[in-house]
């Protein structure tokens, strides 16, 4: 089964005046309900809460406040932002897909459009039927609008606009089998991507070329492609077109009879799929993992994947029928809003002519007014009296709320304390590691991440975690995490750090009571424990979706399994950064478990070791407000390895204060690196 992707997305252009970074929903919320704001200033509120904050999360969210938008609009006949509204219902119907009402939408955006005229919302409006008629199997109309759409950006020198429509068009030829020619249509649209440098563009369309030589069987260019698709993807961290790229590449070296690659590259894209938890990227994996062990005459894994591939299967129809349904329910409701309007419309009609009527004879109502206003003056001084007796009551109330506030502050407190009293001092690891740092900067007053560290029998073991959550709850998970430790290195003679994992992966479920079919808690963490042997300096190491980098002047690559390390090297810098891989899964409930593994290595005097957590790379913050990413981590680290311990301390805790500048921090931090 070959996995497409990007065949129908229609989200394609990103509206212009939408930035996709540090957006704060709750701020924005707040800027739309706030009637005393400048019009344009809740518009764009709106228009960023329904694009940005909800169109691929939450798309029902995204039309309602789309639609709340468009009242707002409609009501200044601001005929820019009603049009603009529309476009963004089109796209939350078509993503839950709801196609006949998204086309409606769609369509009436771009009769707005054209009555403006807006020539640039006429182009995104063309694009998108496009993108409807294609979800609908209408080649000849999607091939229509793409072309209406085109001729628009080509003559606006819109570079992004012409390479989604010439991807779209591409799209078309693949669904009809014409694959030369769809080929030239990708190819039109990577140039373009390159020439801006949108780089997930790019990435989407090698995939894209990739499948379609695929299916002409063409396996090594197809290959090719591929594997172009999943170096960005990997380098952007973007998890869906990395499983994607796995499954189809597995597909390719099965097609072309290296079934062991194929195997290989299948299991990766099925652990990953089943992180991000994509059922239909899941499914595809299974189904080609069946056929691998059928080949290869593993007859009981063939079975399995074939059982594992049916319930997928059966899911994603329960989903369809679920969506169907929904479709059916929101049509319905939006033609009972339609005949609802045209009541309104009516009745507004009858009051005018009453208005009229009333108009005649104010006159004649004279005195009658002057009497109500009296009884309003009355009104008023009642009023003023309630509001002050209410205004005593509120004030006595916030002098209680102040209260309440300090005591949870001082127990908050209290409890960081009792957390700083769980984490080993600096004094206490030096007396073992002298040369080591530890950069530990919590999100709130307590934290969700945490270290530890203790001496066992000629062993050195240190650990840094990432609990569940981050404040008070992450808190809880972290003293948890510390008591279990404890208890297990208490347990055994000099335990391997897989037998660690195992022991707080199974004290974790057992204590939050978690256990299939009862809807568990997800609360885990991720983490990272070395047991390290000085006089030997072999060190022993287990993560759990946390890796280990090891700053050497060796490259460690021949003494591992290429899934096991990752190394990176930068031109005119000394030595190299060997990334120890984690397995995929957390420490805690895991739907698809399996047994920790331990990864032991034998390190060279002055390598430095780095444990982590993923606050760091997670920042946002930057000139333009984008995650730091473990890349730009990874090279600082290289970077700046050959300095001395305090030095790296000080850099790092600058690099983040520098990077974060005036945005808020999204998440604990934690590094500890240490000199072997």
């Amino acid at each position: 089964m070959i996995l497409q992707r990007n065949i129908f997305l229609f989200v394609t252009l990103l509206l212009p005046f939408i930035s996709n970074a540090g957006i704060n929903l709750d701020s924005l919320k707040g800027i739309w309900n706030d009637t005393n704001q400048k019009t344009e200033d809740r518009f764009l509120a709106a228009k960023t809460i329904a694009w940005t904050g909800y169109l691929q999360s939450y798309p029902d969210s995204s039309f309602y406040f789309s639609e709340q938008y468009f009242l707002v609009a409609k009501e200044r006949n601001n005929l820019k932002e009603m049009a603009t509204a529309l476009y963004i219902q089109a796209n939350a119907c078509g993503n839950q897909g709801l196609n006949v009402l998204a086309l409606e939408k769609a369509k009436s955006s771009l009769a707005i459009y054209e009555k403006i005229p807006y020539k640039t919302g006429v182009a995104n409006s063309y694009n998108l039927i496009g993108n409807i008629c294609l979800s609908l199997k209408e080649f000849n109309e999607a091939q229509k609008y793409y072309s209406n759409a085109l001729e628009i950006y080509l003559e606006k020198e819109d570079k992004m606009g012409q390479a989604n429509v010439y991807n779209n068009m591409g799209n078309i030829l693949k669904e009809e089998s014409n694959y030369l020619d769809a080929l030239n249509y990708y190819l039109k649209s990577l140039k373009l991507k390159k020439a801006i440098g949108n780089k997930l563009g790019i990435s989407s369309t090698y995939t894209n070329i990739g499948l379609v030589q695929l299916a002409m069987k063409d396996y090594l260019q197809a290959l090719e492609y591929l594997e172009l698709g999943l170096n960005i993807c990997e380098e952007e961290g973007f998890e869906n077109g990395e499983s994607s790229c796995l499954i189809n590449i597995s597909e390719c070296y099965f097609k072309q009879g290296e079934v062991s690659m194929a195997e290989d590259f299948a299991e990766k894209g099925l652990s990953l799929s089943i992180k991000i938890r994509s059922l239909e990227a899941t499914k595809a994996a299974y189904e080609i993992l069946y056929r691998i062990s059928k080949n290869t005459g593993n007859f009981p894994k063939a079975l399995k994947m074939k059982e594992l591939f049916e319930l997928c299967k059966d899911s994603l129809r329960k989903e369809e029928v679920v969506q169907n349904l929904q479709q059916m329910k929101l049509q319905e409701e939006y033609k009972l809003k339609k005949q609802a309007d045209l009541f309104l419309y009516e009745l507004e009609i009858a009051n005018n002519e009453k208005k009229l009527l009333k108009e005649k004879t104010f006159r004649n109502s004279l005195y009658f007014l002057i009497a109500v206003i009296a009884i309003f003056l009355l009104g008023f001084v009642n009023r003023y009296v309630k509001i002050k007796r209410h205004k005593r009551i509120i004030e006595e109330q916030h002098l209680e709320l102040n209260e309440a506030h300090g005591e949870l502050t001082d127990s908050i407190n209290y409890a960081k304390w009792i957390q700083s009293a769980l984490l080993k001092t600096d004094e206490r690891i030096t007396a073992h590691l002298p040369a080591h740092f530890i950069y530990y900067s919590p999100k709130d007053i307590v934290s969700g991440d945490f270290y530890w560290f203790h001496e066992k029998g000629g062993y050195l073991y240190f650990c840094v975690a990432d609990c569940t959550g981050h404040g008070v709850p992450g808190a809880f998970m972290s003293m948890l995490g510390i008591s279990f430790l404890q208890e297990i290195i208490a347990m055994g003679d000099a335990p391997m750090p897989s037998e660690i994992m195992e022991g707080l992966s199974e004290r974790l479920v057992q204590e939050l009571s978690q256990k299939e079919g009862d809807n568990p808690l997800k609360d885990g963490m991720d983490a990272s424990i070395i047991r390290y042997h000085k006089e030997s300096e072999k060190i022993d190491w287990c993560g759990a979706n946390n890796s280990i980098y090891i700053a050497s002047n060796n490259d460690y690559t021949e003494y591992l399994k290429k899934e096991e390390i990752r190394v990176i090297k930068i031109d005119g810098k000394e030595g190299v950064l060997n990334e120890l891989l984690p397995m995929r899964q957390s420490v805690g409930y895991n739907v698809f478990k399996t047994p920790f593994l331990d990864c032991s290595l034998t390190l060279e005097k002055g390598d430095l070791l780095y444990l982590l957590t993923d606050g760091y790379a997670d920042q946002f913050g930057g000139l333009k407000g984008k995650k730091y990413m473990q890349t730009r981590l990874k090279h600082f680290l290289l970077e700046n390895w050959k300095c001395s311990i305090k030095d790296q301390h000080k850099k790092l805790e600058m690099e983040f204060i520098n990077w974060k500048g005036n945005m808020g921090q999204i998440d604990d931090v934690c590094i500890a690196g240490f000199v072997i």
